[in-house]
């Protein structure tokens, strides 16, 4: 029987930077927000990544900090790639361009 009291809800929003200094998103990326209980998801479908926190904010800024740390490590072995990492890497290369650094 389900927990009548445990309702989950569900929305949309968009991450529109990653507020990294040598990374920026191309374009917003749609983040599935869903609350169970006194806990708040953020996931990215694409990446299968996910952030966990007490409000949407903390839980958005968990997704962001796994989305930088995925990019990082398939950048880092991007020539070692089994076929899931790999079409990661080809959509977050796709989404997310590395900031030149001027001199």
């Amino acid at each position: 029987m389900e927990d009548l009291g445990r309702c989950s809800q569900h929305k949309t929003v968009y991450l529109e930077e990653l507020r990294h200094p040598q990374l920026q998103l191309m374009f917003p990326i749609s983040v599935m927000i869903e609350t169970d209980g006194g806990t708040v998801f953020a996931s990215h479908i694409t990446t299968e990544m996910y952030g966990y926190g007490d409000t949407e904010s903390e839980a958005v800024e968990d997704l962001r900090l796994g989305l930088i740390d995925l990019y990082e490590d398939l950048f880092k072995n991007s020539h070692r790639l089994g076929p899931l990492p790999q079409q990661w890497w080809t959509y977050l290369q796709a989404i997310i361009q590395p900031v030149k650094i001027l001199p």
